[in-house]
């Protein structure tokens, strides 16, 4: 029997409640060539429950896991796929059942050594679609990886976000994804820390160039399980999250100057890591002002939010006191009390801000999504 054409991975642990609308959304594809392989890293049976109703389905493969890491849990999903090209998503995104039809069709076109698609968002809470925005010429656009890669150690995660490859939002021939993955050390796709950055960093520093796509194929939902939320705000979550790494306690801060685990800080902390794999340690450097104020604005929101960051602006400020460079120290300095008195004046209108942050937000629902309300997800899942 002949290998499928495409593999979709969905890992997933202890979301039992909402993994079945993800596998939901792959089954579903029109174009009928895949098989779909969740990696189950729970520890309890409830998952498992979940999936017996998908075993007689010959495209669904289930493997348990149990108690891996994340990394390792998307590289258990990678090793035990079969298909010629290979994509992965979350157990909390949906696949438009359109999905493999377009990629198939794309790749057959344009012959990529890998795309990427921005992501649509189904808000859950309201059971309403927003769709990302098109690009203006409905083309695709061919991308320099390096520019990409550039936005990272600038720390402009804002604009890297909705043109990079994150783990879950891109689709690669299982032999490219080799050919990144072996010039790690232990020949690795799905490295620590993040595994969704750390994929995009090796596919992007291994092809000069990518195809951004011109909309989108999959979209994100349930946004209050996110992973690097949690982090931000020390929740449970996040903190298990690092915990269930293992291997020395600097793992996500050895390769940065702020020596605290924090999720922008080890973002920054996996590209300064993987680049002397490729050779490249040379040919990018990082912004200091701007990686010291993403780190204080993210240190700042938790503490807003009720987080104990006694230790993270401790370890901020000592490492403030090694930077050799009486300009970068300066700049860094005025940044952050124009940020600090911005804060404060936020603060002191907070009432206000908020009643009027809310009603633009109802208002634009309105105005712009008054199609887009679904009964609920399993209605959205049938037109998506």
């Amino acid at each position: 029997m002949s290998n499928p054409l495409f593999s979709i991975v969905i890992p997933t642990r202890g979301r039992s409640h909402i993994v079945r609308y993800a596998i939901e959304s792959v089954l579903r594809q029109t174009f009928k060539d895949f098989e779909v392989v969740l990696v189950d890293n729970d520890l309890s049976d409830a998952t498992a429950s979940v999936c017996k109703k998908y075993l007689d389905d010959s495209r669904f493969r289930y493997h348990r896991t149990g108690n891996l890491s994340m990394p390792d849990n998307w590289e258990y999903g990678l090793n035990h796929s079969t298909g010629h090209f290979f994509l992965l998503i979350e157990d909390k995104m949906f696949l438009s059942k359109h999905a493999l039809t377009r990629l198939k069709l794309i790749f057959e076109k344009e012959n990529p050594d890998f795309l990427v698609w921005k992501l649509d968002h189904y808000d859950e809470k309201h059971n309403r679609f927003r769709p990302r925005p098109s690009s203006i010429t409905s083309q695709h656009q061919w991308m320099e990886s390096d520019t990409t890669l550039r936005l990272v150690a600038q720390c402009d995660f804002k604009e890297y976000w909705p043109l990079a490859p994150r783990g879950f939002n891109f689709a690669s021939s299982r032999d490219n994804i080799r050919k990144a993955a072996q010039r790690h050390p232990d020949g690795k796709f799905f490295v620590p820390v993040a595994p969704d950055f750390t994929s995009g960093y090796a596919l992007l520093l291994t092809f000069k160039k990518y195809l951004l796509i011109s909309s989108s194929i999959s979209a994100h939902s349930f946004a209050s399980l996110s992973n690097g939320q949690a982090q931000i705000l020390k929740q449970e979550l996040g903190m298990q999250f690092y915990a269930d790494l293992g291997g020395p306690a600097d793992i996500a801060y050895k390769h940065t100057l702020i020596k605290c685990n924090r999720c922008y800080n080890s973002i920054i902390n996996d590209f300064l890591g993987i680049l002397p794999h490729f050779q490249r340690t040379n040919d990018f450097t990082l912004d200091l002002v701007e990686y010291f104020l993403m780190n204080w604005q993210e240190i700042m929101f938790a503490l807003t939010h009720g987080g104990n960051m006694a230790e993270e602006i401790q370890a901020y400020f000592n490492a403030l006191e090694l930077l050799d460079d009486k300009a970068v120290i300066g700049e860094i300095q005025l940044r952050m009390q124009k940020a600090k008195r911005f804060g404060n004046h936020l603060s002191s209108r907070k009432t206000l801000f908020q009643r009027i942050s809310r009603e633009v937000s109802n208002a634009s629902r309105k105005l712009f999504y008054p199609k887009n309300r679904f009964a609920s997800i399993d209605a959205f899942l049938d037109q998506y």
